[in-house]
């Protein structure tokens, strides 16, 4: 079965997470892919690069980045000791696939046609991260003690001593 418990409770976990999408778009799809908005920055608000080289360019800060996020989303699945061996094995291949992308896409013969690798290898990684980050503890959100607005139960005894305290 690919889709095993691990893996179904890793894709589905952080989903009601908010601190985990803010971190996933804002981090790792949107600061980390910064190197694929430059060039459309650059072609659509400077128009300092010329339309002609706009694809290439995407194309080649795709791989890039989606390397580097499949890559680092690998080591950390392998690295984790609580997963189930047909996970890590899925997982892995699907590693493998998302690197088949990366050289489709550098030594493809036209960035109109090293465009699909691209966008599926990106996708892939970035699956491979969601999984490899879905019960990373520091992504969850914590949960707020109803008590906290009120600085504790008013009904417990404060810890202290007033025995050396002088009042005037």
């Amino acid at each position: 079965m690919i889709f095993s418990t691990d893996l179904k409770r890793r894709l589905c976990q952080p989903m009601k997470q908010e601190t985990f999408w803010f971190y996933f778009f804002g981090c790792v799809v949107g600061l980390g892919s910064f190197g694929l908005w430059e060039p459309v920055l650059r072609w659509w608000w400077f128009g300092s690069l010329p339309k002609t080289e706009l694809l290439k360019t995407i194309v080649t800060a795709s791989y890039s980045y989606f390397v580097a996020v499949a890559a680092t989303a690998l080591v950390d699945i392998q690295l984790k000791l609580d997963l189930e061996k047909p996970t890590k094995v899925v997982l892995s291949i699907c590693g493998v696939i998302a690197f088949g992308c990366a050289v489709l896409v550098a030594f493809g013969p036209s960035p109109e046609r090293s465009m699909y690798p691209a966008i599926f290898g990106t996708i892939l990684s970035l699956f491979l991260w969601w999984i490899a980050n879905g019960e990373n503890p520091d992504l969850a959100d914590k949960p707020i003690s109803q008590e906290a607005a009120m600085g504790g139960n008013p009904k417990e005894e404060l810890p202290g001593d007033l025995s050396d305290f002088r009042g005037s």
